[in-house]
């Protein structure tokens, strides 16, 4: 029989990672129907989703209206949850938990949260064009695919990550 052994540090990664990601979770949960909702949904993501859109297809000429992607053709609604922070929490907390110097998860938030930001705003931009053009597509994409492809790169980012941050604090250990 295979004995498993869990470190301390491994424990209280694994505790720090669920606070901070249930923090994160339920601080953003409880400012649903405010202006910060508002600012999340509507300004961080449905204006740059539109923008995308009409850069890359001006014909379908679209425009922002509140949590709403509106064009001639129809309109998609981002609601709460649409805006990938869930993924973006995820992987927050889960470089907040790693244990590294604060330059390396500053770095490291920065680029894998600015990475989970474009996917998700290319994820919108792929449904708008599944509910225009191939409606069968749209559920899968939106409920299944979409949302585990960007988790599965955010835990890809997160490793590659942690092994570089490590990595580099070994090295700095052994030039001291």
């Amino acid at each position: 029989m295979v004995e498993t052994f869990t470190s301390k540090k491994e424990i209280k990664f694994a505790l720090l990672f669920l606070i901070i990601f249930s923090v994160l979770h339920f601080s953003y949960s409880s400012i649903r129907g405010t202006k910060l909702e508002t600012l999340a949904i509507d300004i961080i993501t449905v204006i740059p989703s539109v923008w995308f859109i009409n850069n890359f297809s001006p014909e379908e000429q679209i425009v922002a209206k509140g949590e709403k992607l509106v064009s001639p053709f129809g309109s998609i609604t981002i609601l709460n949850g649409c805006e990938g922070f869930e993924s973006m929490f995820l992987l927050f907390a889960a470089i907040a938990a790693f244990k590294a110097c604060w330059k390396k998860k500053l770095l490291g938030l920065f680029v894998g949260l600015s990475i989970i930001y474009f996917l998700n705003q290319m994820r919108i931009v792929v449904l708008y064009f599944c509910f225009r053009y191939r409606k069968e597509w749209f559920d899968p994409i939106h409920s299944q695919i979409g949302p585990t492809l960007i988790i599965l790169i955010a835990c890809l980012f997160f490793l590659a990550w942690a092994t570089m941050a490590r990595a580099s604090s070994t090295e700095d250990d052994l030039a001291r």
